[in-house]
């Protein structure tokens, strides 16, 4: 595995934080809060913010998906994000 993690729980808890640093980095760059971002995209709060706290050790596409409209990013924008963070 590429990636500096021990097991595969420590790998997954570290998509959950890129994804969270993702969203937050989307939303600065929009100009939108997290609970505006949740509202638009039809996904609970409470959701929206577990995601951005890394709380969610296993984030569902589901879940994220419907972000990505009102984030005006393609999945693939998206995850692309993620990945490059993962890299560092």
């Amino acid at each position: 595995m590429k990636h500096n993690v021990k097991t595969e729980e420590d790998f997954i808890m570290q998509i959950g934080q890129a994804i969270g640093c993702r969203i937050q980095e989307l939303c600065k760059e929009r100009g939108i809060t997290v609970h505006r971002l949740a509202t638009l995209a039809k996904v609970p709060a409470s959701t929206v913010y577990d995601l951005v706290n890394g709380k969610t050790s296993d984030p569902w596409l589901t879940t994220i998906l419907p972000l990505c409209g009102p984030l005006h990013v393609t999945p693939g924008e998206f995850f692309y994000g993620v990945d490059a963070f993962l890299r560092l």
